[in-house]
C-alpha cells in the first residue's frame, strides 16, 4: 500500500527531525523493495539515499529565535538574552509570546518543538497566519537561528446565526443573532465577544 509506504517514510523523518537532523527531507529517504522472498511476498527497506548532502547528516543546534508580528501599528523591537521580538509591544505582550513558544535556544533542533510552537500560537486566536522558518549559519551549517513571522488577525469579527424556533406555548417565529468579536483586548490574547438576539413570535394553531 503506498499510503502506508508515505506515511511510513513521514514517520521517519519526523523521527529523524526530532533528533536535530533539521535539513532532511522526504526526498532523502528511498524505499528499497526486495521481490526474491517468493511467495508472492515484498520485502520492504527504509533507508536515506546514499547522496544525501554531507551537512544534511550533521545535528542542528538552534542557538536563538526571533519573533517579528506583521501589524498596522508602529512596532518597536525588544531584545532578551536569546530572542527578540519586533511587534507593537502596547498589543502584544512579549512574555505571552515567549510562552507559547517551545523552541529552546542553544539546543538541538527538535520537530516537535516546532510543531508544538505553531500550535501554541494559533490557539491565541489572534493571528491569521503563522511561519516558522531556520535560517542557517553562514560559518557554522550545525547551527541555525528559528525565525518566526506571524500576521495579526482582524481585530474585529462579526457574525450573524438565525433560527426558527417552536415553542410549547404554540408560538412559532424567527430569531437572529448577532455577536461581534473583539481580539487581543489587552494585548495579552483576551478575546471579548459582543452580541444581541432579536426574536419574533406568531401564535399557531387553535
Amino acid at each position: 500500500n503506498l499510503y502506508n509506504v508515505n506515511d511510513d517514510k513521514r514517520l521517519l523523518l519526523e523521527r529523524l527531525q526530532d533528533n536535530g537532523y533539521l535539513y532532511l527531507t522526504l526526498n532523502d529517504i528511498e524505499v528499497l523493495a526486495d521481490t526474491t522472498g517468493g511467495g508472492r511476498t515484498v520485502d520492504l527497506r527504509l533507508g536515506l539515499r546514499p547522496d544525501v548532502q554531507r551537512h544534511k547528516l550533521e545535528p542542528t543546534s538552534v542557538q536563538r529565535f526571533d519573533v517579528a508580528i506583521d501589524t498596522n501599528k508602529a512596532y518597536q523591537t525588544v531584545v532578551f538574552d536569546d530572542w527578540s521580538l519586533r511587534a507593537d509591544t502596547n498589543q502584544f505582550n512579549p512574555r505571552l509570546i515567549e510562552r507559547c513558544v517551545s523552541i529552546a535556544p542553544e539546543s538541538k533542533y527538535r520537530y516537535q518543538e516546532r510543531r508544538n510552537t505553531i500550535t501554541n500560537l494559533s490557539s491565541l486566536g489572534i493571528f491569521r497566519s503563522i511561519n516558522v522558518d531556520y535560517v542557517p549559519d553562514a560559518a557554522d551549517s550545525s547551527k541555525a537561528k528559528a525565525t518566526l513571522r506571524l500576521r495579526e488577525a482582524n481585530r474585529f469579527e462579526l457574525g450573524a446565526e438565525g433560527t426558527v424556533t417552536s415553542k410549547s406555548n404554540s408560538f412559532f417565529g424567527p430569531s437572529v443573532g448577532l455577536r461581534l468579536k473583539q481580539k487581543n483586548l489587552f494585548g495579552g490574547a483576551q478575546n471579548i465577544t459582543y452580541g444581541i438576539d432579536a426574536f419574533l413570535d406568531f401564535p399557531i394553531g387553535a
